[in-house]
Parts: structure tokens; C-alpha cells; sequence
């Protein structure tokens, strides 16, 4: 099934209105609840494997040392990123066939296989918005801000839709174009929630663990932990993506039909060149500074000797 052909039955309230938060929240979790076997074994793709890489740096740490420990560093870092951009990617196309047809095929490999497929123009995008947000980070916080909120759905854009580069982002602006505060109160919601969840989950985890103390061994105690730990991440990151997609598809199904957007791409344009060149001068400073660093000698004073 294309899932750019599809046409999903987004959780939207009549008369054009955007979802609401709860209401998105809501209709995030009944799909995670429908889907969480393939939501669960998509997040823990990446999980497992910076685990797995995190072991292996540490092993070469111990028996490597000097330029190999810190090229087999770099390159698990740079696998360990391109896994989870594609896990990422395959996680809202799955959610997207999903939410289309309930009844949709979707295995791991083939979401794997999607997430690969776009990891190109996923990333293309992913740096453009680095550098549109650095640059408008120049001009100090109301315009990064402005700019982050306008164009928070071009990853869904982009894989939802198939649209690469600029345009994942001109049109991420004109589906949320006049409604910049209603987005980003929905934004605001989650992360509260995400906020107010972690730390409801710390304090209940750490009394479980005062408990478990007197009962069982320390080392057990730290690996329920940590399986705890990691069912909480996978539960909690599925539904907050899935919350964004809600609010995406809600505002496709209820974007204006008027929206110019000739403006914004002059806008984006701009800011993508000050962030090129703001990012140009900050490695171009970094690397003088790390030259420097290295060119550096602590001054010795001469002893005098005694007899």
C-alpha cells in the first residue's frame, strides 16, 4: 500500500475546527494501543542498538587507544544516528498506513526498508531546518521561535506526502498559516504532559526502588530499572509522535485554501543563508580555537640546581 496515495481517517472535529489537545491526545493513545506492537519494535530498534554500540565503544576504549578508538567512536556514532532517523522515518509512515487502514500490512522490515529509502531526503531536510533555526536564531528568540513552529511538521511532510528539501517546509508554513498560536499551544500541551509524565515517573520509580532495595540485589534492581526505563521511553515517544501526527493530519484536513506562501519561502531563504554562513564562521572558530589549544605550551622556569 503507497502510503502517499492513502487517505487516512484523521481524528478531525466537524465544522473545519483544529483538534483539540486532549481530544489529539486521546486519539494518540487508542492508536498507539492498536499499533503497539510494530510502534514498540520500531523504537526499540535504535534503542537497542546505542546500547549495544555504547558496549562496544566502551570495550574499545579499554583495548584501543589514540586515533582507532576515536575513529570506531565516530563511525558507531554516525550508524547509530542513520538508524534512528530511518527508525523515525518508519515509525510515522507505519503510523500513517496505520491510521489509514487499521487492517494495513506493516512489518518491521518493510518500515525499516521505507525508513532507508528516505533517509536521504529526510536528512536533506532535517539540516535545512538546522540552519533556517540557526539562522534565525541570529536575530534573536521570537524569530527562531516563529520560524520552529511554522515549520514543525516538515518531517511528517516529507514522508507523508513525499515532498523533499524547501518545499517540506513551505509546506509544513502552509498547513499551520494562521493558526500559529493554536499550534503551538498544542506543542506547549505536549510538552508539559511529557514533562509532568517524566517526573510523576521518576518519583514513583524511585520509591520502587527504595522498596526493592531491602528485597533484592542491587544488580537486579538496576536491570528492572532499566526495563522500566525503556518500556516508559518507547510507550511515551510513540504517543507523543503519534500526537503530532494527529495535529498534522487535522491540519490538512482543515488548512486554508488561500494560504500565500510566496513570503515565507523569501523568509526561509534567508534565514538558510545566515545560518550557512553563522555555521561556517562557528566551525571556523572552533577549529582555530582547536588548533590553538593544541599549539599550546605551558611555560617551564628553569630550577636553579643545588649543591
Amino acid at each position: 500500500m503507497d502510503p502517499q496515495n492513502a487517505q487516512p481517517v484523521a481524528t478531525v472535529p466537524a465544522q473545519g475546527r483544529l483538534i483539540g489537545p486532549s481530544a489529539a491526545f486521546g486519539a494518540a493513545w487508542r492508536l498507539f494501543k492498536q499499533n503497539w506492537k510494530i510502534c514498540s519494535a520500531i523504537i526499540i530498534v535504535p534503542i537497542v542498538l546505542i546500547v549495544v554500540l555504547a558496549l562496544i565503544a566502551g570495550a574499545t576504549a579499554i583495548f584501543s587507544s589514540g586515533g582507532s578508538a576515536v575513529t570506531i567512536f565516530v563511525v558507531l556514532y554516525i550508524a547509530a544516528m542513520i538508524v534512528y532517523i530511518a527508525a523515525y522515518a518508519a515509525f510515522i509512515d507505519a503510523v500513517h498506513k496505520r491510521s489509514a487502514d487499521p487492517a494495513a500490512r506493516v512489518t518491521l522490515g518493510g518500515q525499516f526498508a521505507v525508513g532507508f529509502r528516505v533517509f536521504f531526503p529526510f536528512l536533506l531536510v532535517l539540516i535545512i531546518e538546522v540552519l533556517v533555526t540557526w539562522g534565525s536564531a541570529v536575530f534573536l528568540f521570537i524569530p527562531a521561535v516563529v520560524m520552529i513552529v511554522y515549520t514543525l511538521f516538515y518531517m511528517m511532510t516529507c514522508v507523508v506526502t513525499g515532498k523533499r528539501g524547501l518545499a517540506a517546509l513551505i509546506e509544513s508554513y502552509a498547513i499551520v498559516r494562521g493558526r500559529w498560536w493554536p499550534v503551538f499551544g498544542r506543542f506547549l500541551f505536549l510538552a508539559l504532559a511529557c514533562i509532568g509524565l517524566g517526573l510523576v515517573y521518576a518519583i514513583i520509580m524511585a520509591g520502587v526502588s527504595y522498596v526493592l532495595s531491602f528485597a533484592v540485589p542491587y544488580e537486579i534492581v538496576t536491570i528492572i530499572i532499566a526495563v522500566i526505563q525503556i518500556v516508559f521511553q518507547i510507550v511515551l515517544v510513540s504517543v507523543a509522535i503519534i500526537y503530532m501526527y494527529e495535529v498534522y493530519m487535522s491540519l490538512q484536513a482543515t488548512r486554508r485554501t488561500d494560504a500565500s506562501v510566496s513570503a515565507f519561502k523569501g523568509w526561509l531563504i534567508f534565514f538558510l543563508i545566515i545560518g550557512i554562513l553563522a555555521a561556517i564562521a562557528y566551525f571556523t572558530l572552533f577549529a582555530s580555537t582547536f588548533r590553538s589549544f593544541n599549539n599550546f605550551q605551558v611555560p617551564t622556569t628553569a630550577v636553579p640546581a643545588r649543591y
